[in-house]
């Protein structure tokens, strides 16, 4: 049996290429979620096509409609060298017998500023594709962690700081906000920032609002992080907390639709959960995606519970979402 080699050329996502050198290279094109897929065409037409586009179009948990993570374009590798190869996210798969050694291997800005290029190289399709399929939640984790990078950037030049400020003045920690969020309520261990804006659809203006809830709570044990104790400690926030529209509503978990899906984590070197599933209205018709992290606070002997939720219920959610993944995912608490 063919051994496999997997060579991560690069240790983390700041990359391996040198500052003076990519002081040189044009940025990354392309839109958020956009990935290029370089191979020719008779593989992508085949077996090795079929197993890169069930990992890069799989669904996002936690949606109330099917959204794959990325949309993906394929191009061959001569269209790629012409035009293509600024791209922010690339996946490259070269299968030849004149590979010497089979691996999946990394890079960060090797033909533009910012760009994640994954590489897999093989002797043959039945290689490349074992290679995918080992390989799936590595592409998946780099591709979206790279998306969520370059958020967070954006983020950190035009974010409000004013509203930062307060929320590591009450809170003790960092997280870095997108553009137009403000702080629209705020009780003794929690606050409340939003984002609304409107986008044109059929001739008539929607709504589209993104939420982050913080809140702090006292941390006992370990059992703090049970899944059950943080999902009663969540709708007990968010009911206090997010008041809908009428009298009797509020911000609820949805446990039947989408059950909530919840996994361990690390977050700037800290045991962290992480949440996803659907949101509700108590009393009312609204509701939407959720994605929400709970971990402790180093020095405080607190918990942090972060939630971001989003409502647009005309449009597609998970941009929407990926954007508030990002400002959670920034939260710096040393």
């Amino acid at each position: 049996m063919t051994r496999l080699y997997i060579s991560i050329v690069c240790l983390t996502l700041l990359g391996c290429q040198s500052g003076s050198r990519d002081s040189y290279l044009p940025g990354y094109a392309g839109q958020v979620g956009e990935v290029i897929v370089v191979m020719n065409t008779s593989l992508w037409d085949g077996q090795t096509g079929s197993e890169i586009r069930s990992v890069l179009e799989e669904s996002q948990y936690g949606l109330p409609q099917e959204e794959p993570y990325f949309k993906v374009i394929q191009v061959t590798e001569s269209n790629f060298n012409r035009v293509l190869n600024t791209h922010r996210n690339v996946v490259w798969i070269q299968v030849s017998d004149t590979v010497t050694k089979d691996q999946f291997v990394f890079n960060k800005n090797t033909f533009s500023k910012g760009q994640m290029l994954l590489r897999i190289r093989a002797k043959n399709s039945l290689i490349a594709n074992e290679l995918i399929s080992k390989n799936k939640a590595g592409i998946i984790s780099l591709l979206q962690r790279a998306e969520l990078n370059r958020i967070i950037s954006r983020n950190k030049k035009f974010g409000p700081k004013s509203a930062e400020k307060k929320i590591n003045e009450k809170f003790g920690f960092k997280i870095t906000l997108q553009k137009g969020f403000e702080i629209v309520d705020e009780k003794p261990n929690s606050m409340w920032v939003k984002l609304e804006r409107e986008r044109p659809l059929g001739g008539f203006r929607h709504q589209i609002s993104q939420n982050i809830l913080i809140a702090e709570f006292p941390y006992n044990s370990r059992t703090d992080f049970l899944d059950s104790i943080i999902l009663a400690r969540k709708d007990s926030l968010t009911k206090l907390c997010l008041p809908g529209p009428n009298e009797g509503s509020y911000v609820t978990t949805d446990y039947e639709f989408v059950p909530p899906l919840i996994t361990e984590i690390g977050v700037d070197e800290q045991y962290a959960k992480m949440l996803r599933g659907l949101w509700r209205m108590e009393n009312n018709f609204m509701g939407g995606p959720y994605v929400s992290l709970i971990t402790t606070h180093p020095t405080k002997d607190k918990l942090i519970y972060i939630e971001g939720f989003v409502f647009a219920p005309q449009f597609n959610k998970l941009e929407y979402l990926r954007e508030l993944e990002a400002i959670i995912k920034s939260l710096k608490v040393k």
